[in-house]
């Protein structure tokens, strides 16, 4: 409203400095016809330039204090420098007296207990909202306790989050793909030269890929396509399967990897998953019973 009341004001203060003048009256309405019709091609944009402005000084302090906190993380290549511990899961994985909860929000857990047993499997189901990927987020490290600790063979994940991360692994609902070969969509982040293909392979095997790739073209080196177009829905899945698998972790963590597939597709995961079972500790979060019949254990969240 002020910029238009602005231009309103601006017009008229021509119009009396042309009528001042004693410019002709012609010279005056060819003038302030013009004048007229830039502005209103103009004003619009203006009035939404004013908007956009407005809008960035209202969140401008809160843009200000998020790049004050993500400046005062550390980074993460300073963490792996400096970590020098080495954890392993060879016998249990225990959360012990667990507390956790989100500002101004019910606390998640309190006071929980879950004693797992190497490499065995264990099944995370409940409601939507319980504190699943949450708790998923703790044991990762992602996240930290507020009270209570998580132990891998009694030794807390928290002394070197860099360290413990390096026997970890991670599959998300959505796999995100490169436009590229098998091979590096495998060793996802590893430099080309570095890559080991005995690794992939032994990684594709696990994840039951292997006949798959030794169909396509090229094998290893076929290129998958945009996000792997080129793909089933289970084939991605099971390649993010194969993907965490390269870094041979000792702990596998899915987060519905099989809620987006259809039944016949769900049934391939599953088979995946049972093909590990007894070589790694497994943690499955799933709202379908079908894909968590088979584990060791069933916690409710």
């Amino acid at each position: 409203m002020a910029l238009e009341t602005l231009a309103v004001l601006l017009a008229m203060g021509i119009f009396a400095g042309m009528v001042l003048a004693e410019m002709p009256i012609g010279t005056i309405a060819l003038i302030f016809g013009l004048l007229t019709a830039v502005m209103l091609r103009v004003l619009p944009a203006l009035s939404r330039i004013h908007y956009n402005l407005m809008r960035l000084r209202q969140v401008g302090a809160a843009f200000d204090e998020l790049y004050d906190d993500l400046t005062a993380l550390r980074p993460e290549q300073d963490r792996e420098a400096h970590s020098t511990m080495e954890f392993h899961l060879k016998q249990q994985l225990e959360i012990h007296n667990l507390t956790f909860g989100y500002p101004a929000k019910k606390p998640l857990f309190k006071e929980f207990n879950l004693l797992i047993p190497a490499r065995s499997s264990v099944a995370l189901v409940g409601r939507t909202g319980g504190g699943k990927t949450t708790l998923a987020d703790l044991l990762l490290g992602l996240l930290r306790p507020q009270g209570g600790a998580i132990l891998t063979d009694g030794a807390d994940i928290h002394q070197d989050v860099a360290a413990w991360r390096r026997i970890t692994a991670y599959v998300p609902q959505f796999i995100y793909l490169l436009n590229d070969t098998v091979a590096a969509n495998v060793a996802f982040g590893v430099p080309r030269g570095e890559i080991s293909l005995d690794r992939v392979w032994k990684a594709l095997q696990l994840a039951q890929l292997e006949d798959t790739i030794n169909a396509l073209p090229d094998g290893l080196m076929t290129s998958i396509g945009d996000n792997g177009m080129k793909l089933s829905g289970g084939q991605r899945q099971r390649l993010g399967i194969a993907r965490a698998l390269y870094r041979e972790p000792e702990l596998l963590i899915l987060d519905e990897a099989t809620s987006a597939l259809d039944q016949e597709t769900e049934s391939a995961i599953v088979e995946a998953l049972e093909n590990l079972h007894g070589r790694l500790t497994t943690i499955v979060i799933a709202h379908r019973l079908s894909t968590v019949e088979k584990c060791d254990m069933k916690v409710t969240i």
